[in-house]
């Protein structure tokens, strides 16, 4: 069960590119544990020119910290779609690098930065939300009412 230690969330930006990076890399070592140092660079460098192309432009990541250390972190890639009659924004959200550091596990850090997504998206009228989870996630992403469809999950909003 986890113990919710409930903690700042704060919307990142371009100053935060280095702390994104460190949780999106301990997120490709857990998860792609046959990266090489060199798939790592060209990742590293790939994923900073996006980062600071895109942040809080079409691309948004909340982070906690420890002091100065960023322990969890999460982001939102937003895409826009042919309106349809239910949703004329055609506005809907792809949740990307939930990721917690290890020893700070369990304290319901995850499950807080994915209420932050669901806000930011409600208030910006998205309509939908939709994830890949890993076995680990499902239980922070079911009781905020995702839906398992395939290999994927979603939230209509």
């Amino acid at each position: 069960m986890e113990e919710n230690m409930k903690q700042e969330v704060i919307l990142m930006g371009p100053e935060e590119a280095d702390d994104f990076w460190e949780l999106r890399r301990g997120l490709y070592e857990a998860v792609q544990p046959d990266l090489t140092e060199e798939d790592y660079k060209l990742l590293e460098a790939a994923t900073r020119e996006y980062y600071l192309a895109h942040i809080n432009e079409d691309f948004y990541s909340w982070g906690i910290y420890q002091g100065n250390e960023i322990v969890a972190a999460g982001a939102l890639t937003v895409f826009e779609r042919l309106p349809k009659p239910e949703d004329l924004r055609g506005r809907e959200g792809y949740v990307v690098n939930i990721y917690t550091k290890p020893d700070w596990r369990k304290h319901g850090f995850a499950g807080q930065i994915v209420d932050h997504i669901i806000e930011f998206s409600r208030d910006n009228g998205f309509k939908r939300l939709w994830l890949y989870a890993t076995d680990q996630g499902r239980p922070v992403y079911i009781p905020r009412g995702f839906e398992p469809k395939g290999d994927e999950m979603e939230l209509l909003l």
